[in-house]
């Protein structure tokens, strides 16, 4: 699969995906300001902006979709050899920060005014973010050492026939 292949269907999987958790995100957030038994698939903040129902509830499917295929979709930078895993990483926190943000405000799950919110989903995401890093980092070292260490029996195996031959 070509690295646009496997964008593409990233962005694709991440939208259906970021759909659902939007959703989710917005029913556990929109429902818990109602204070009853109701269910909301779109918050009160984004229906007083647009005034239809159906628009508010389309707005949060869409936000929520590209807020995936963002997230999924720019995850394809890791497999761009030339780029150093940290760049990756930073380059896709930073994109996957700033459009969840967007989302959330858009779609009313918290406003630019409540900054606890903003610092706490920072700390959360940071706290992911460098765990992925971690993850990441000694999964590959553990494959490079693997590697290498099959080179140097490789080499080690090449040079003995090398001295078998010579005799």
């Amino acid at each position: 699969m070509t690295l646009r292949d496997r964008f593409k269907f990233r962005c694709a999987l991440g939208f259906g995906i970021g759909v659902i958790v939007g959703e989710m995100i917005t029913a556990l957030s929109a429902s818990a300001s109602l204070g009853n038994d109701t269910i909301a698939v779109y918050s009160d903040v984004l229906l007083k902006r647009c005034h239809s129902p159906i628009l508010a509830f389309f707005i949060t499917m869409v936000m929520s979709g590209l807020l995936g295929a963002v997230g999924l979709g720019g995850a394809t930078s890791y497999w761009v050899e030339n780029i150093s895993l940290l760049k990756a990483t930073v380059t896709h926190y930073i994109f996957t920060m700033l459009f969840f943000y967007l989302t959330s405000f858009v779609c009313g799950w918290f406003s630019p005014g409540e900054t606890i919110y903003f610092f706490i989903v920072a700390l959360i995401m940071s706290i992911i973010y460098a765990g992925l890093w971690l993850f990441h980092y000694f999964f590959y070292k553990s494959q490079i050492t693997e590697i290498n260490e099959d080179l140097e029996r490789l080499r080690k195996h090449n040079h003995g026939a090398e001295g078998d031959d010579n005799r």
